[in-house]
């Protein structure tokens, strides 16, 4: 059905170019990876895999931090270990980078691969896995997860073994999908979770015996019966304080708290694989049916067992994160799709349709702060409505609506430029950062990559023109590389500060918990001690009522130092002088006084009226020249001279 637009790359008289047009797509997608992906460094949940690593190979050290006390995600994973294996042979700054950068390359390779068995003609793959990279990959409620994240976590690992699983299910190699999804589960079972859901529905479609597994459902009544320990385990229930403690940090976890613009990006995505699944037909069908029935009953799981009945195990296990799955397949079908409507339909009809069809893809992307998510379920109703309308309207009108669709698309880059431009200055990014960030925008680099398309289509048969854009993929990816790294100074320093052995120089003599305000990775990585608090340390609230409870105390005591640290940031910014935003010496001695032989070392870029421990001076690089300087305090003295 597609071959009329793809033929033209695939002629025999253009064989000669096939080689040229696959080089120049390759290096167009590595280099959009590294443009549209950008490394940030040890940062987010990579913070906390880098702390299981520390924890493995300091075992004695940080089984006394918050995050491990009670019990953590380590049990769940294995990618920790892998870390810290390779922690031994070079630093974290060298693990990060090496291991996210495979993992982006082996994502998108597995992408293709999955997409080609799907699809089975390679063009169509390529587009796929350029709309993956173009497209916004968020998923869930508040701009937390995505899929092919620029930082390093067991999801880094797990989802291209996750894909890669899926593909070998469509093609029926089964010894090797369950391989790699068991594999997959080792990693990141939270990501491996959605292809049993998926691969499950996938097998029904096509053979209904394999309804019977649901049968495995009976098993957990004659477990309570045969082992009431696990079973009370498995079907324990949050406690009304344990249920408050987890409700605000959780919010994305609980789908009864997700905001209407997260739904509305949901049903985006259902629908374009709806679509997809209608338009394509064949295997595409039955893959996009088995999205949209797995999501469909992880998604009431999650709400029955999670949100209403509020059981522990069912919400640690974020069935809704299917998701990612369903927001892979919307991104990676809408090409062919929307090549599906140019093909079979003429005229207006045809262009409307697969304005629409993209339309909706671009308003209902998980655009974060600028997203236009709300815009597209009315974008849904007119390509529903589209070929009754065009039978029924006048072709004035109906351009009419064509154009105006199009102008709310360039309206919704405009207000992206709008609010993004004030937010460049604010952060003081150079000017070409802040063009390359418009320009990676999906609305013109959809557009720029429809020009090169048509020039690839129209003047591939024109001797060298191939060989040409091969060359400037070339010059791309090298730039792209040379800006991949966009870590600050701060994160740089402390990433390659991991063999200082007293950065303050004072040998921390115990292994007491360090306060350090606003930083987890600091004391975890270059003092090699537990961090007394930071809200990262609360992602095990789900599963741990110690740490549930104990993080809700520490957040209450460490409340009035947050606050008079932005006030005192507040007041900073409007003064042209330098001022110490150190907490109030009373409140850390009420700190240290509660938290005996808990907490012993305070670390602030202020000055406290009592003789510091060590000093870290850490130079900054940039022109202004100036540096940051960190003081060590320990309790002791805190709680001996603060006094006076």
């Amino acid at each position: 059905m597609l071959m009329p637009v793809i033929s033209p790359f695939f002629s025999t008289r253009n064989r000669p170019h096939v080689l040229a047009v696959s080089l120049t797509t390759i290096l167009l997608c590595v280099a959009l990876i590294l443009l549209t992906r950008p490394y940030t460094g040890i940062r987010h949940d990579s913070i906390l895999y880098f702390g299981q690593a520390l924890a493995e190979l300091y075992p004695e050290v940080f089984r006394h931090d918050l995050f491990f006390e009670f019990g953590s995600q380590a049990q769940f994973t294995l990618a920790h270990r892998l870390i810290a294996l390779f922690l031994q042979h070079g630093t974290p700054a060298q693990v990060s980078i090496g291991m996210v950068l495979m993992g982006l390359m082996a994502f998108f390779l597995a992408s293709w691969v999955l997409a080609r068995a799907l699809l089975r003609q390679t063009l169509l793959a390529a587009l796929a896995v350029l709309a993956l990279i173009v497209m916004p990959s968020g998923y869930g409620a508040f701009s937390v997860f995505s899929y092919a994240e620029s930082f390093l976590t067991g999801r880094t690992l797990a989802e291209p073994l996750a894909l890669l699983s899926l593909a070998l299910l469509l093609q029926q190699r089964w010894l090797g999908a369950a391989v790699l999804l068991l594999v997959a589960s080792l990693m990141h079972p939270l990501i491996a979770l959605p292809v049993y859901w998926v691969g499950w529905v996938w097998l029904v479609l096509g053979n209904r015996r394999w309804l019977h597994l649901a049968w495995g459902l009976l098993l957990v009544p004659v477990l309570a019966w045969v082992a009431p320990d696990v079973a009370a385990y498995l079907l324990r229930r949050y406690d009304a304080e344990w249920w408050e403690w987890i409700q605000e940090s959780n919010r994305n976890v609980f789908l009864l708290r997700w905001p209407l613009v997260a739904w509305a990006q949901l049903a985006t995505d259902a629908f374009l694989v709806g679509a997809a699944a209608r338009l394509l037909g064949g295997r595409v069908a039955r893959f996009g049916w088995a999205l949209l029935i797995a999501a469909a009953l992880s998604f009431l799981a999650s709400l029955l067992l999670g949100d209403m009945l509020r059981m522990v195990l069912p919400a640690g296990l974020q069935m809704w994160r299917t998701q990612w799955l369903l927001h892979w397949g919307a991104m990676a079908l809408t090409p062919a799709a929307v090549l599906s409507l140019w093909v079979t339909s003429a005229g207006t009809e045809r262009r409307g349709r697969a304005l629409l069809l993209v339309a909706v893809a671009l308003f209902g992307a998980p655009a974060g702060a600028f997203s236009a998510a709300l815009a597209a379920p009315l974008t849904m109703g007119l390509y529903v409505a589209w070929p009754a309308l065009h039978q029924r309207v006048s072709r004035r009108y109906q351009l009419f609506m064509i154009y105006g669709v199009t102008a709310a698309v360039v309206g919704m880059y405009v207000k992206f430029v709008v609010l993004l431009w004030p937010r460049r200055a604010q952060a003081e990014l150079p000017l070409s950062e802040g063009v390359l960030a418009l320009l990676l925008h999906p609305v013109p680099l959809i557009a720029l990559l429809g020009v090169l398309a048509i020039v690839l289509s129209r003047h591939l048969v024109r001797g060298r023109v191939g060989w040409v854009l091969c060359s400037l993929g070339v010059v791309g990816l090298v730039a792209a590389a040379n800006q991949w790294d966009k870590r600050s100074n701060w994160n740089r320093y402390l990433e390659n500060s991991w063999h200082l052995t007293s950065p303050f120089g004072y040998e921390l003599p115990r292994p007491g918990q360090v306060y350090w305000q606003n930083e987890l990775l600091a004391p975890w990585l270059v003092l090699k001690r537990p961090s007394y608090w930071n809200d990262l340390q609360r992602a095990g609230l789900l599963f741990n009522r110690g740490t549930a409870e104990e993080a809700y105390r520490r957040s209450k005591q460490i409340a009035l130092i947050e606050f008079q640290s932005e006030l005192c940031g507040f007041m900073k910014a409007l003064s042209s002088e330098h001022q110490s935003c150190a907490p109030e010496i009373s409140v850390l001695r009420d700190m240290c006084q509660n938290e005996a032989n808990r907490l012993e070392y305070i670390v602030v870029d202020g000055v406290l009226p009592i003789q510091e421990l060590g000093v870290w001076n850490i130079p900054d690089q940039t022109e202004e020249n100036k540096s940051t300087i960190f003081r060590l305090y320990g309790c002791t003295s805190i709680m001996k001279d603060g006094k006076n």
